[in-house]
């Protein structure tokens, strides 16, 4: 039994870790009110369809405090101590209801904000977990956890604004005025928000930025890379060619955007994750 136990959002494959050491939270798929499915049994493909083509736009439920309290009291009944680590709160509202049970809860349940989509949060748990498995200290889980967010980069480049609106990143009529120009958006994921780097319309400078990006990433120790795309996979494609040529030893984790993710990005996004060692 683990001393120290992990509970989690379900946009991370917790099939690579020990189950008595990572927990997650599967959240509901809403649509017209009505559970449609849940994250974990939907796949990120599916949920960009129906994103795209139902008339009423799914939207991703919360689990209860309630439901929380009962988690984390079993978990910790061994005396375990719980760390709660969960995807930004800019995609879900999880970690503000984790806070609110951990404080009721009878268990000794530490919720810590990731700051970072769902590869980030991948990284801050297989950082923990092999500390976990070392005996290290709960002190040390949560500083490396922090030096493992200071060293993860998001990179995103987004076609279609119509999420950006959703979400509000941009107003209606800029939207409107920005659509009818063709207008592309860079963007970069810090400091727990998406950040604007650049509006174009020029699609070559689109590519430019990608190329630059990966000359950069020369200069330094990559220790993991992922990349993700919605809608149109085509560039996120010549993105992994390029990267898989230049970083021949280095895996390429490239798959459709999580749930979360396509719910900001909206279709034909592309977006590049990677840790430095």
């Amino acid at each position: 039994m683990s001393r120290i136990k992990i509970v989690t959002d379900a946009v991370v494959n917790a099939t690579q870790w020990s189950n008595d050491i990572v927990t997650v939270i599967d959240l509901p798929i809403i649509i017209n009110g009505q559970v449609y499915s849940h994250i974990s049994k939907i796949s990120n493909a599916k949920y960009l369809s129906l994103l795209q083509r139902s008339s009423t736009s799914p939207k991703i439920g919360t689990v209860s405090v309630e439901e929380l309290i009962t988690l984390y009291d079993q978990l910790g009944a061994d005396g375990s101590k719980i760390l709660s680590l969960h995807l930004s709160d800019r995609f879900t509202d999880t970690y503000s209801v984790a806070r609110q049970a951990a404080v009721q809860s009878l268990a000794d349940v530490t919720v810590v904000n990731s700051g970072v989509p769902a590869a980030g949060l991948s990284y801050q748990i297989q950082t923990a977990v092999n500390l976990i498995q070392a005996n290290a200290s709960f002190a040390t889980v949560i500083a490396q956890i922090r030096h493992t967010l200071e060293n993860t980069r998001v990179y995103l480049s987004i076609s279609d604004n119509s999420q950006l609106v959703a979400q509000h990143r941009i107003s209606w009529f800029r939207a409107i005025v920005e659509n009818r120009a063709n207008v592309k958006y860079l963007m970069r994921f810090k400091d727990n928000d998406f950040q604007f780097i650049e509006r174009t319309t020029n699609d070559d400078y689109v590519s430019d930025f990608w190329r630059n990006q990966i000359q950069k990433m020369h200069e330094l120790n990559i220790a993991s890379l992922d990349i993700i795309h919605t809608g149109d996979s085509h560039r996120a494609y010549l993105i992994y060619d390029l990267m898989d040529q230049e970083f021949p030893l280095m895996p390429i984790h490239l798959r459709t955007a999580n749930p979360e993710m396509a719910n900001y990005l909206g279709q034909n996004a592309t977006g590049v994750t990677y840790l430095l060692g």
